[in-house]
């Protein structure tokens, strides 16, 4: 459980690093839209998590050999990357916030998937 904590605060510290250097650098993305789309990624994932957790304790009983999907990590993440890059063509600063947005929430939810594979293996050993 402990793996589990440290990659979570790993990644925590890493979008802590990102809105520093939003801060910090000079950036074609300003640091306002970069600071309120991971304020709104760290709110939604702090409460997203014991329901994420309770689905993956609920599939692991459920089924002995089930492993979350990768894709919608992978898509959420290339919808990201997509406007954020697409952000200086459109000129426009929303499309940039959601391009930030969206490709937190890609790793959350590929970090989250991992959570379930590990939680799962934990409650089998059980």
């Amino acid at each position: 459980m402990a793996r589990l904590i440290y990659a979570r605060f790993l990644w925590y510290l890493g979008v802590g690093v990102l809105a520093a250097g939003a801060l910090v650098l000079h950036t074609g993305v300003s640091p306002d839209t970069t600071l309120v789309a991971i304020a709104a990624y760290l709110l939604l994932s702090v409460l997203a998590m014991p329901g994420v957790a309770a689905l993956a304790v609920a599939r692991a009983r459920a089924s002995r050999a089930w492993r979350p999907p990768r894709w919608p990590a992978w898509a959420v993440a290339a919808l990201g990357l997509l406007l954020l890059a697409s952000h200086r063509v459109v000129a426009g600063e929303l499309r940039a916030e959601m391009g930030v947005f969206l490709l937190l929430i890609g790793v959350d939810i590929a970090l989250a998937c991992r959570e379930c594979e590990l939680l799962s293996a934990r409650l089998r050993q059980d």
